[in-house]
């Protein structure tokens, strides 16, 4: 019984993930994909530790400002 139930589940997780399409044929780094359904405040500290770490640019780092997004 606990196999079903187990299968069933995560048959509804994967409805629930995106597709595998994705952005097409297109590409973008890892650090440029951002997603609208996950808050900045749930990466806000690892923004912060990138900054911290010079791990992003200047620009990067102005344009987020700007956005209100990455704080120092």
């Amino acid at each position: 019984m606990s196999n079903f139930f187990v299968t069933d589940l995560l048959g509804w997780v994967n409805r629930l993930l995106p597709s595998a399409d994705g952005i097409g044929t297109g590409r973008v780094q890892e650090k440029d994909s951002t997603s609208n359904l996950l808050p900045s405040g749930l990466t806000a500290l690892s923004d912060i530790a990138a900054q911290q770490n010079n791990q992003v640019t200047p620009a990067e780092s102005a344009r987020d400002l700007a956005e209100g997004g990455r704080q120092q």
